[in-house]
């Protein structure tokens, strides 16, 4: 027998449950943005690390390249490249990881004012309850969380491309941390190459 699945759907709020959900609002929106904010912290941190990392590896590779430059210093034409590529290939995924918490972090954010926004379109009197939602938000400065018609949905929310049409500022936030290995993996990538050439003419 093949295994069914079951869907729970919510009852639809009553009207003192949809006003006691409009004012704990901006404290929910305030836990997620704690905790985004945490994500962003231990985010930053990684990427400076590996900042670090590779500016002291790069430092000593030209040093090195420099006082040493024929074909016998193996220390900087392979020691020091293959640990910076190792490095580059290795902190892809704390990186990775910590931008889909922050991204799952952005999409608990819209989900709440979202349900609210739909919960209060199927009301028979939505003008009763739009003020109150549009105050809270404006007053707890989550004007960005209004309903304009500059965001779009996509079928797959876990997707980048629905971070990028809702919030085009946080893509383009975690576009240097997305990135930042792919530079270094071409910079070592060219320093391989140079040293290769010079010390084989």
């Amino acid at each position: 027998m093949r295994a069914g699945f079951v869907f729970f759907i919510s009852p639809p709020m009553t009207d003192e449950e949809l006003d006691r959900a409009i004012a704990a609002l901006p404290g929910k929106l305030d836990y997620f943005k704690r905790w985004r904010q945490n994500e962003y912290d231990l985010l930053n941190q990684r990427v400076t690390s590996f900042i670090t990392c590779q500016s002291f590896l790069l430092t000593a590779y030209a040093v090195s390249y420099v006082n040493s430059p024929g074909a016998n210093n193996w220390f900087s034409r392979i020691l020091l490249p293959a640990l910076g590529i190792m490095l580059s290939v290795v902190i892809v995924f704390p990186i990775r990881y910590s931008i889909l918490t922050v991204d799952s972090w952005m999409i608990k954010h819209w989900d709440a004012v979202d349900g609210l926004w739909r919960e209060i379109e199927t009301r028979p009197n939505p003008e009763a309850y739009r003020p109150a939602m549009t105050e809270y938000l404006i007053r707890s400065d989550y004007e960005e969380l209004l309903p304009t018609g500059r965001y779009k949905e996509t079928k797959n929310r876990d997707s980048g491309s629905f971070q990028f049409w809702r919030n085009p500022s946080h893509w383009y936030g975690l576009l240097f941390a997305r990135t930042i290995n792919l530079v270094f993996l071409g910079t070592w990538a060219i320093a391989v190459v140079w040293t290769c050439f010079n010390s084989w003419r």
